[in-house]
Formats: structure tokens, sequence, C-alpha cells
């Protein structure tokens, strides 16, 4: 089975980094398009996983729900914030392994095209790209 392996944390810099890469023909965009959704699929479990840890650290309301704070995010109960943070860290560092097999041929043109790009890359890009072709050549 074809499949190449990223960390948890790095899906969302590839996927941003496919998701703005410009791209000029149909094929390629399909391509890009199959793998972006690929890695999407690995960050949605990475999410799920990250929200449910961070459900079980956080402060809970009278009823034992989990507490937001206004920006939407938990708030984390003050003897659980080194736990959390390193529970973090540690699903951060975990591999995401994108299964591929079936879409090889799909997204070899993406693929091609990254190697091949010319275009103006920034930091950020640059690295979600290094890193997604580090791991397809592996």
């Amino acid at each position: 089975m074809k499949q190449f392996t990223l960390q948890n944390r790095q899906l969302i810099i590839v996927g941003e980094a496919l998701r703005d890469l410009p791209t000029t023909d149909f094929k390629t965009n399909r391509a890009k398009h199959k793998l972006l959704k690929l890695v999407n699929k690995q960050f949605e479990e990475y999410a799920e996983d990250e929200k449910i840890l961070l459900e079980h650290l956080a402060e809970k309301d009278t009823d034992g729900a989990p507490v937001k704070l206004e920006n939407g995010n938990y708030k984390i109960d003050a003897a659980n914030t080194k736990q959390a943070q390193k529970e973090i860290n540690e699903l951060g560092d975990m591999e995401a392994v994108i299964v591929y097999g079936e879409f090889a041929l799909d997204i070899k043109p993406a693929i091609d095209y990254i190697l091949n790009y010319e275009g103006h890359i920034d930091a950020k890009m640059g690295q979600g790209l290094f890193d997604l072709i580090e791991a397809y050549e592996k």
C-alpha cells in the first residue's frame, strides 16, 4: 500500500501550502485537490483527538461540561496546564499516515508540479511543501 507519514503538527501547514499553491491547468489542480483531501482527512482526525484531549483536561462548570473561553478555546484547569501541554505536544508528534494507494496516479501530477514549481514561495508555503515532498519521497 502506498503511503507517506507526516507528524500531526505538520498537517495544517502542508494543507495550507497545498491550498495556496497556484495551479494553471485542470489536471494539476485536480491532483492537488485529491492530495489535499487526503491530508485534510488526517488533519480532521488529529483535530478531533485534540478536542477530546482538551475537553478532558478543561475546567468543568457546575454541570460537568468543559468551560469555554470567549475565543472558543477550552479553559484548562490550572492544575492540568503542564499535563495538557505535555499531551498536546505528544499528540502533535504522533505520526499521521497518508494512504494514497488508490490515488497514486491521481496525485502524481501534483507532486511533479511541486517539484518543478518556479513561482513565488513564501517561507510558510515552502516549509509545508518541503515537509510534504520529504515525506512522499521516503
